[in-house]
């Protein structure tokens, strides 16, 4: 009985330090994860503003090279002239227009927050005013399109980003142009479910491996399921445009076999953009 009682003990004596370490090690480790968790959520109410009608999102580099190769750095010497100031609940911060834009006289497709010494860029990428499916209308008007002359290059590319093709030339923006400019207004979340359901209809006949009940739309099989998946994605690709006063529409998607073109909303193709 001793020994046995001198066992447990020596066993407490291992075990109850051992626990006592992990619990230790599991708070520290919380303790950090919360850390890090608040940081975050700290910073995320940094990644956009609106500055009078325009909003801004936070962006890398990359994407600043986009509006202005030459740079190779966030540094003091890519500001220009002051924008005002970026408001995050009672906090302020100065904005700098880029100056490699500047100098063209271009819209401020890129402005540069300086928050506590460090410099941030951010990029225009919508409107408060286009925030509820807009017309193409309403787009090219707040964006400054008036004409094909107003889009510098047309850019596709898979939806992983390669590059499919860049159009330059004055003849193929214009034809892009008619046929963006005559997309018209968005279409409704039930308008787009008819849409997808119609193209699986034309392509495998009158079937019930779909139900459409008002913007829903439910496949009834695994496979129903995949073929819709492989059908709708067949030739989709992003688009982008760079315009000539400066800004980019970026990320738009164009989808020809369901017949919709995404933007700020979802649009009915009448004819194909792309061969």
């Amino acid at each position: 009985m001793a020994a046995q009682s001198s066992k447990k003990r020596t066993l407490l004596c291992i075990v109850i330090p051992l626990l006592l370490l992990l619990a230790a090690g599991y708070l520290l480790m919380w303790h950090r994860i919360r850390t890090n968790l608040q940081d975050a959520e700290a910073e995320a109410q940094y990644a956009v503003f609106t500055l009078d009608d325009a909003v801004y999102e936070e962006c890398s580099l990359g994407i600043v090279q986009l509006y202005a190769p030459e740079i190779t750095g966030i540094t003091k010497e890519i500001c220009g002239e002051s924008a005002g100031s970026a408001r995050f609940s009672e906090e302020e911060y100065p904005l700098y227009r880029l100056l490699a834009l500047e100098a063209e006289g271009k819209r401020d497709g890129i402005l540069v927050m300086e928050k506590e010494g460090v410099l941030r860029c951010y990029e225009l990428t919508g409107f408060l005013s286009l925030a509820d499916s807009p017309s193409i209308t309403d787009v090219c008007q707040v964006y400054g399109i008036q004409s094909a002359e107003d889009i510098r290059s047309v850019s596709v590319t898979e939806a992983d980003g390669t590059p499919i093709d860049t159009m330059t030339n004055p003849e193929d923006i214009s034809g892009f142009y008619q046929k963006f400019a005559a997309l018209g207004e968005s279409l409704s979340d039930a308008e787009q479910a008819k849409a997808y359901y119609d193209v699986y209809a034309e392509k495998y006949g009158d079937t019930d491996d779909l139900t459409i009940e008002g913007a829903s739309l439910t496949a009834n099989s695994e496979e129903a399921n995949e073929r819709a998946y492989a059908l709708w994605g067949e030739g989709m690709c992003m688009v982008g445009l760079e315009l000539s006063n400066g800004l980019r529409i970026s990320d738009m998607v164009y989808a020809p076999v369901p017949r919709l073109f995404s933007v700020f909303g979802n649009y009915r193709l009448t004819e194909a953009f792309f061969s």
